[in-house]
């Protein structure tokens, strides 16, 4: 060729290189991903309405992340994962009648609480095709797992979390706001697993079936004094753990979809899953999903029930000899989705749920107490996907009734959400 033409090529590479995010090296690949998910929600609580913009979705939170893998040999392969989300004051799960900013407990540090970003996992495993994957950091429990949404509805409404307007209270028969909101009244927008510090495995795949098992947190439960109190002059306190448990199925018969799950979890004086580290509590769920692909008709759905006990105080390490609480919950999702659009499928479903207790539950967890009440959920959805942006545009309606020992009157609350979630 002649000339300069090379040393004009080779500074052109060089100032690329300059200015392209590279990787440590070159064994281990690197991904990028994650996604935007921005909503419209209007509520209605029997006296007050209104609308609240451009929000974050708690059913699918705006996230990204980092993770790779590097083959050790042709069976086993190393890698990481790691995922944070943008914690912002405006949270569908944190918006209420009182606050379009949400809690306070996001704006730590910042007035505007814009800045704050949550780990979710940091991790590493080894993954052998016979032998499953080992996981260790902060990673997602196994467990009871929620509705699998073969449907794909989750944008809208992940079964029976209340992910949006979790923070709403409802009002007495006078009309005035009480203490008690739609989180209070069931498991809120904490999924069934939850994310913790310790060990999961996860195991092959055989004839559909796997199995997960995890231990977070610590390898044994320590108390300052089980039949004692909190030492505050040595420092002694309780030390928590989290075991869970979850056996998966999935398979087609006949132009039939089908998922399945079951799982326990056991929660011993542990302050990392939401509640009180007085407390000690067990879980078991199932559920199932159903899929008819020819037509897209799909139903799906799930069961929980949660047996709680905490100390007969709120003085950390004290006794367990609280009230013992149990609740429990039920959820149904049922639609059809076709690509009758041609630029995605488009589904539309319907949904029904009633948790049971939860709220005497949450009361015997924190401070020991029990109450009996039941909160019933009824809803409507459509979703749209997009298939060439990877984008879902969305919108639904909730309906939120309550009774409890609080004598609640007959006002509803009333949810409608609209966006969009894009992935990248």
């Amino acid at each position: 060729l002649g000339g300069d033409c090379c040393a004009d090529l080779e500074e052109r590479v060089a100032e690329l290189e300059a200015t392209t995010a590279r990787k440590g090296n070159r064994k281990v690949s690197l991904t990028i991903s994650g996604q935007v998910n921005r909503q419209l929600m209007y509520w209605n609580d029997g006296v007050r309405s209104n609308t609240y913009l451009g929000i974050d979705n708690s059913n699918s939170s705006t996230r990204f992340g980092f993770s790779g893998n590097a083959k050790v040999t042709p069976s086993v392969t190393a890698g990481f994962s790691i995922l944070l989300d943008i914690r912002d004051k405006s949270r569908s799960v944190l918006v209420s009648q009182t606050s379009e900013d949400g809690s306070s407990q996001e704006r730590t540090g910042n007035a505007n609480g814009d800045n704050l970003i949550r780990l979710r996992d940091a991790n590493w495993y080894l993954d052998s095709s016979s032998l499953g994957r080992l996981t260790m950091g902060r990673l997602t429990t196994a467990g009871p797992a929620g509705t699998i949404d073969l449907g794909g509805v989750g944008p809208v409404a992940v079964g029976g979390e209340g992910c949006i307007g979790t923070s709403m209270r409802f009002r007495d028969s006078a009309g005035a706001l009480t203490a008690v909101s739609i989180g209070g009244l069931s498991m809120g927008c904490a999924h069934p697993t939850f994310r913790g510090d310790g060990v999961r495995y996860n195991s092959p795949t055989f004839a559909g079936f796997s199995f997960a098992a995890s231990v977070t947190e610590a390898l044994k439960v320590e108390r300052a004094a089980e039949n004692g109190v909190y030492s505050a002059s040595t420092g002694a306190g309780p030390i928590g753990q989290n075991l869970a448990a979850d056996l998966k199925y999935a398979g087609e018969f006949s132009g039939v979809r089908v998922a399945a799950a079951v799982g326990y979890e056991s929660s011993r004086a542990n302050d990392d899953d939401g509640v009180s580290n007085n407390s000690n509590y067990t879980t078991i769920g199932g559920s199932l999903s159903l899929l008819h692909v020819p037509t897209g008709l799909f139903v799906q759905g799930e069961y929980m029930a949660t047996e709680g006990q905490s100390a007969d105080n709120a003085t950390a390490g004290s006794p367990l000899n609280g009230a013992v609480a149990k609740g429990n919950r039920y959820h149904v999702q049922a639609g059809i989705g076709q690509n009758w659009f041609g630029i995605g499928k488009t589904t539309v479903f319907g949904e029904y749920g009633r948790h049971n207790g939860w709220g005497g539950l949450q009361a015997a967890i924190t401070v020991a107490g029990t109450s009996t009440d039941s909160m019933t959920i009824w809803g409507l959805g459509v979703n749209q996907a997009i298939d060439a942006a990877a984008m879902d545009l969305y919108m639904g309606y909730r309906n939120y009734d309550a009774n409890n020992a609080s004598a609640i009157g007959t006002q509803s609350i009333g949810i409608f959400s609209a966006g969009a979630r894009i992935k990248f």
